[in-house]
C-alpha cells in the first residue's frame, strides 16, 4: 500500500486530502512547511509527496528543489492557487511529476495520485493488474469486474471497496471465528419500519446475554437506532460516525446503516473511511472478536 506524505500550512487542506486519500486504501502522514517535509523524508519511506507550494518558513518550490539536490526522488504533485502557465512550469521544471490547481475536486486528486504511482511505483505480483478469487475476477487497469466471464457494473467507489477488500487479505472476519452479528430487537417490524422504543426494551435482555457470552471488545452500531441505543440516546450518525468510544473496556463506534447508503449514495465514502478505521483498529488492538 502507498505512502504519501502531505504538504500543506493549513491544516483542514491536509486533514480534507488525508481523508480522501484514506478512503482511498493511501497510508498518509503530514507535514505543516517545506523544512518540515525535508525532515520527514529524509527516513525514506514514502512513495509520492502532496506539495503546496505557497506555506510559510519554506515554500514547496524551495522545498521541491531541496528535495532533488538532496537526490530524493520521491514523485511530487504540487498544489497551487497559482493557474498561470509560468507557475505550472516551473514546478514541472524543478522536478514535479503532476500539479493541481486550488481550489481543487478531491476526486481528481486522487486519480492524480492513482496515475502518478501507477507509474512511478515498482510492478510486483501483489499489484498485477488482475486479481482472481475462484469465479470473481478484478481488473484494476480496465476497472472491470467479472463473475463467471459475466461483467458486472460498480460504481468507482463499489470499485474502489472491492480492491482495497481483495488486496487486504490479512485481516479475515467469519461468523464462524470471530465476528458476531447482533440486532436489537429479535423480529423484523412489521412494513420493515424503526423498531419501538418498547420492542427495543423488550428484546434488550437477549442483547445484554449475548454481550455476556461473546465479550467483544469492539462493537460497531450500524445505524441511528444501535448507536442511540448502545452508545448515546442522542448520538447522531452524521457528526458522530467513526468515533471509537470506551465505555468499560469495550470500543464502541457508530456508522451509517446500508439503508441510509442507498437513500443517500453520497455517505458511501464516509461510511468506507469507517469501516477503514474499523480495519485499523483490529489491527492495532490484535482483536480477535468483534460485534456487529
Amino acid at each position: 500500500m502507498a505512502k504519501i506524505l502531505i504538504v500543506d500550512d493549513e491544516p483542514r487542506i491536509r486533514e480534507l486530502i488525508h481523508e480522501h486519500l484514506q478512503y482511498s486504501g493511501y497510508i498518509c502522514e503530514e507535514a505543516g512547511d517545506g523544512s518540515a517535509a525535508l525532515a520527514q523524508l529524509s527516513g525514506g519511506g514514502f512513495d509520492l509527496v502532496i506539495l503546496d507550494l505557497m506555506m510559510p518558513f519554506m515554500d514547496g518550490m524551495t522545498c521541491l528543489r531541496e528535495m532533488r539536490a538532496r537526490h530524493i526522488n520521491t514523485p511530487v504533485i504540487i498544489l497551487t492557487a497559482r493557474g498561470e502557465e509560468y507557475d505550472k512550469l516551473a514546478g514541472l521544471e524543478s522536478g514535479a511529476d503532476d500539479y493541481v490547481v486550488k481550489p481543487f475536486s478531491p476526486r481528481e486528486l486522487v486519480a492524480r495520485v492513482r496515475a502518478v504511482l501507477n507509474r512511478t511505483m515498482p510492478r510486483t505480483p501483489e499489484t498485477a493488474d488482475t486479481m482472481t478469487f475462484g469465479e470473481l475476477t478484478i481488473d484494476t487497469a480496465s476497472h472491470t469486474v467479472r463473475v463467471s466471464g459475466e461483467e458486472v457494473a460498480l460504481t468507482p467507489k463499489e470499485f474502489d471497496l472491492l480492491v482495497f477488500l481483495a488486496s487486504n487479505k490479512g485481516i479475515a472476519l467469519s461468523r464462524e471465528k470471530n465476528v458476531y452479528i447482533a440486532n436489537m430487537v429479535k423480529c423484523r417490524p412489521p412494513k420493515n419500519r424503526d423498531p419501538k422504543p418498547e420492542e427495543q426494551e423488550a428484546c434488550l435482555h437477549w442483547l445484554r446475554e449475548q454481550f455476556k457470552i461473546i465479550r467483544p471488545r469492539l462493537v460497531i452500531c450500524v445505524g441511528r437506532i444501535a448507536a442511540q441505543r448502545l452508545i448515546d440516546k442522542d448520538f447522531r450518525v452524521t457528526r458522530q460516525h467513526g468515533e471509537f468510544i470506551d465505555k468499560n473496556g469495550t470500543l464502541f463506534m457508530g456508522t451509517y446503516h446500508p439503508a441510509a447508503i442507498l437513500r443517500n449514495p453520497n455517505n458511501k465514502e464516509a461510511a468506507f473511511g469507517d469501516w477503514l478505521k474499523v480495519r485499523d483498529k483490529i489491527e492495532e488492538l490484535h482483536l480477535k472478536q468483534y460485534t456487529f
